[in-house]
Parts: structure tokens; C-alpha cells; sequence
């Protein structure tokens, strides 16, 4: 399975948490973009072709991905609900056969309106992780 793990840059530590745990347990990860954002800092603070740059590989990265999982953040994040959207958008316009791609945890994870169209919503990241590994396995 490949993955694209989504989340906010102020909970830089739980994204890269997962990611590596993902990593780990043999899951591909199609981006890690904890990378970039610890060397350079926010995406926010980057002239705007490097903006462009970071945003078209995350853009390319969920769309090699077979499943989608947003580490839904405590507070607002513009970028990780972008994705979110980018992600809910290329899977349903694609009609892609991957079962329950879009997974979303935390707890505020079913708190928005729009959370309600994630395929799978775990309160707890734990839970949300062990279903993608069964997915795997399946």
C-alpha cells in the first residue's frame, strides 16, 4: 500500500510520529513532507514558486497514493484542509477502487461538516493506524 499522510505543520512531531511508524511497519509513504518543513519551516514563510513547488508534490503524492489518512489538527489548518479536499476530490472524480481511501483521526475528526465525507473517522490515530495496516494485509 502507499500512503499519503496528511496533517498540520503546528503538530509537526504527530506527522512524522506516523509516518515513521508507517515506514516501519512497511507501508510506502508517497511524501514525507516533515522533511522539508523542518529544514525550511513553514510552507507559509517560502517565496511563492517554492510555494508552488511543495504544494504540486504533495498534489502529485496523494494522487500516487492508494489511501489518504488526515491527522486532523486541534486547531485550523489551512494547508492539511486543502489536501484534505484535493484528496476527497481526485478519489471521487476518479472513482477509484481502493475500499475506504480517505481515513481521518484525531479528536476533533468528525467535528466539521465536511469530515463527514472521509470514508473512515477514528477519534484515536492508534485506531486509525492498526485499520491501515489490516488494509494491508487484505
Amino acid at each position: 500500500m502507499k500512503l499519503y499522510i496528511a496533517g498540520s505543520s503546528q503538530e509537526l512531531d504527530r506527522a512524522a510520529l506516523w509516518i515513521a511508524r508507517a515506514k516501519e511497519a512497511g507501508i510506502e509513504i508517497t511524501l514525507d513532507w516533515t522533511i522539508p518543513i523542518r529544514e525550511k519551516g513553514s510552507g507559509n514563510t517560502l517565496p511563492f514558486v517554492e510555494k508552488q513547488h511543495y504544494a504540486c508534490a504533495d498534489r502529485d503524492a496523494i494522487r500516487s497514493a492508494d489511501a489518504f489518512w488526515f491527522l486532523v489538527p486541534a486547531r485550523m489548518s489551512f494547508g492539511a484542509t486543502w489536501e484534505f479536499g484535493f484528496a476527497y476530490g481526485y478519489w471521487c472524480t476518479n472513482d477509484l477502487a481502493q475500499p475506504d481511501p480517505i481515513v481521518l483521526s484525531g479528536p476533533k475528526a468528525g467535528d466539521h461538516i465536511f469530515s463527514t465525507l472521509a470514508h473512515v473517522l477514528f477519534q484515536r490515530d492508534e485506531d486509525a493506524f492498526e485499520h491501515l495496516l489490516r488494509a494491508c494485509v487484505d
